[in-house]
């Protein structure tokens, strides 16, 4: 990394106000030099002149440091914030997976896991969330596509979980008022007596409303690792060196 001294150099060399100063400091000086009133206050001038240089220079020096140490707290603020995201990825992913493995795996197959896939009790408590606005930067770093894909992973996550609550409010609202109001039928219990006892309306919404949360659980579950994954990679690439969080999807059984 540049020292802050060649960093202090190339500012001199490129920034417009050093050559104007330098010019205006060049003509001063060429004028003052011929005349009798500088060369008998030469011992005088040169130590205000080198006064001031000293000045100049400690500032520029100030300031180029503190943009220093800003781009650096930027830098490892840009960095945590990735940090945090795939976290948080990891978070939801294994949120949805606990959802697939205790509530849809064990009904999934059956026909009647409309009524026997129970409603989502429990585990909705915690509503985990990524910080978007935080990951800006990419914009910057020339990710802009990639933060298009996250917002879009975001919104699956989300529609995974609205899916499962609203199938959960119909199963505890509807169905199950239903089912235990509903008489004794003689029989193995079918689809159509299931239709019978709950009503063409609630056993249609339930059963769609069923479907629906189980593809957005599984099409969260695949799209959030993959835009995880190349996340890791734009950062790998954004900040080479330093110490980038990846996890594995567990498994579903």
């Amino acid at each position: 990394m540049p020292s802050i001294v060649s960093k202090v150099r190339a500012t001199l060399n490129r920034e417009p106000i050093a050559l104007v100063v330098s010019f205006v400091l060049g003509i001063a000086l060429g004028l003052c030099v011929g005349s009798s009133l500088f060369q008998a206050n030469l011992t005088a001038f040169l130590p205000a002149a080198a006064t001031l240089v000293a000045a100049f220079m400690g500032a520029t020096f100030a300031f180029l440091l503190n943009k220093h140490k800003d781009a650096e707290a930027r830098h490892r603020q840009n960095l945590n914030a990735g940090n945090r995201a795939i976290f948080s990825f990891a978070r939801q992913v294994n949120k949805l997976m606990l959802i697939k493995r205790q509530i849809i795996e064990p009904s999934l197959n059956d026909p009647l896991r409309l009524v026997s896939m129970r409603p989502m009790d429990g585990l909705d408590a915690e509503n985990v969330q990524l910080d978007i606005d935080s990951l800006d930067f990419l914009i910057e770093a020339g990710y802009a596509s990639l933060l298009g894909d996250i917002a879009f992973a975001q919104t699956k996550y989300m529609s995974a979980i609205d899916a499962m609550k609203s199938r959960s409010r119909v199963h505890i609202h509807e169905a199950q008022p239903r089912l235990e109001n509903a008489p004794i039928i003689p029989g193995p219990v079918t689809v159509d007596s299931m239709k019978i006892v709950l009503g063409s309306r609630v056993f249609e919404t339930l059963r769609l409303a069923t479907d629906q949360a189980i593809v957005a659980v599984d099409s969260a579950i695949e799209e959030l690792p993959r835009v995880s994954s190349a996340l890791n990679e734009a950062l790998k690439r954004t900040f080479p060196g330093k110490k980038i969080i990846k996890f594995d999807v567990p498994s579903a059984t």
